[in-house]
């Protein structure tokens, strides 16, 4: 196995899989050495229906900002797997779907009768708009680091739902029972005042791994503040100026580096750099190639792994179904749980590239992963021994280290190329000012 003794994991927003590697057509061959494409959409017609029965096709060249922030509360990414039948208009925009004794609703059969259309229309958004996906032109950075390193074409989110339930699953196994966006209350008593609302009895990554051992890079905010406990260990808490100088001066000696995007809440994600759909996916671009580029100059190259990853899909179009999950089997807080959800789905297919001197160029990896399998590879690397299968989840996710599959590491230094230049218009552009329907962190405004 690689030599790894530095994880760093960058976790961004709300895209799907095929809305950024859709049409990407991407070859190369998998860990063992065999030659293979990625799953993205190749020459498929998408055609997706809404409510009124009015059909649209899935295209090319997505705008680089949308105005609007397409629904992805539990209650729209049910109907969106699952077809319109699920919940009507109402129920979409309340976010009030309850399931019942049933369980979960069965997936839709075919693309063309899940809900992605359907709930768009109920969000009064631009439909054609969300429902095109990126060409490989529009997003140079992330493509080059899928074609020089490793992608993943069967990663999912955890849970099939929003933004802060997956961001928990990655670095906790568990939501303990979130199934939907905390209120702005909880929120700000969690991240400002340290109440014990988001609770892990198992632990987290952060409480099981040295304390020393581990590092948050924020842009602004970091979700993970959230956490109970975490208000206590603010100095574990960089901005991602002092990520940038330690790994220049090689002063960088911590383990597990996770590094949260600029979120730009207080403007309606606007001016962020996580690829939100509310902001412009070239910054988010920009800062991928800022991290690639520090850690690949940095001596620390040679014993690293970097994992791009994105939270959840974001509301986006993806043609693979999601396959069943193994719960996580901890405790639950009651009060966090609004849907009756099992957590036995995983949620839409996302993104996810490795990127390491271990990994030969042009590794495509079809393993089904969730963000767990980022407990399952950091437990693994780095020789915990078990520490963190935290879960029950945990314990059944499959790790990433098969993509570092080289013995020794490459002396190559593929170059990243520079984002698509933000001075021209977002392509096309959408009407109105963006509004976001992530509750995520409004209340970071008056921080």
């Amino acid at each position: 196995m690689a030599a790894i003794e530095h994880v760093f994991v960058l976790m961004l927003e709300n895209r799907s899989y095929d809305s950024v590697f859709g049409w990407s057509s991407l070859a190369g061959t998998t860990p063992t050495g065999k030659p293979t494409t990625a799953n993205g959409l190749l020459a498929a017609s998408i055609v997706n229906f809404g409510r009124t029965g009015t059909s649209y096709q899935l295209g090319r060249g997505a705008p680089y900002a949308l105005g609007f922030d397409p629904g992805h509360e539990f209650t729209d990414v049910c109907v969106q797997l699952c077809g319109l039948q699920v919940a009507n208009a109402d129920t979409v925009r309340n976010d009030s779907l309850v399931l019942g004794a049933g369980g979960y609703p069965p997936f839709a059969t075919d693309t063309s009768t899940t809900g992605f259309a359907g709930t768009y229309e109920d969000h009064f958004d631009a439909v054609a708009d969300a429902f095109n996906a990126f060409t490989p032109d529009q997003l140079p950075v992330l493509n080059f680091l899928a074609s020089q390193f490793g992608v993943c074409d069967n990663w999912f989110a955890s849970m099939p739902g929003p933004t802060w339930p997956n961001r928990f699953f990655a670095v906790a196994g568990t939501s303990s029972g979130l199934d939907h966006s905390p209120s702005d209350a909880q929120v700000l008593e969690a991240v400002f005042f340290n109440a014990p609302i988001f609770t892990f009895p198992n632990g987290t990554v952060f409480s099981k791994i040295q304390e020393s051992d581990w590092l948050i890079v924020q842009g602004d905010v970091a979700q993970t503040r959230g956490i109970y406990g975490m208000q206590n260990l603010l100095s574990r808490f960089v901005g991602m100026d002092t990520l940038l100088s330690r790994l220049a001066s090689n002063s960088l000696t911590e383990k597990f580096i996770f590094i949260e995007p600029t979120y730009d809440a207080k403007n309606d994600f606007r001016n962020g750099n996580s690829m939100h759909p509310a902001g412009d996916v070239r910054k988010g671009e920009a800062l991928v190639k800022q991290v690639y580029d520090a850690i690949s100059a940095s001596k620390l190259w040679s014993t690293s792994v970097l994992l791009v990853v994105f939270d959840e899909h974001g509301g986006f179009f993806d043609h693979v179904t999601p396959p069943i999950a193994v719960p996580p089997g901890t405790a639950e807080n009651s009060r966090l749980k609004t849907h009756n959800f099992s957590f036995d789905r995983l949620g839409v297919r996302v993104p996810a590239i490795v990127v390491s001197p271990f990994v030969p160029a042009g590794t495509i990896d079809h393993s089904l992963y969730d963000h767990t399998s980022i407990l399952k590879t950091t437990d693994k690397l780095l020789g915990l021994n078990g520490l963190l299968d935290l879960t029950a989840r945990v314990r059944a996710a499959d790790d990433f280290t098969k993509l570092l599959s080289l013995s020794t590491p490459r002396t190559d230094m593929p170059v990243c190329p520079s984002p698509v230049a933000t001075a021209g218009a977002s392509r096309p552009s959408s009407e109105g000012a963006p509004h976001s329907k992530d509750p995520f962190l409004p209340l970071y405004a008056h921080h």
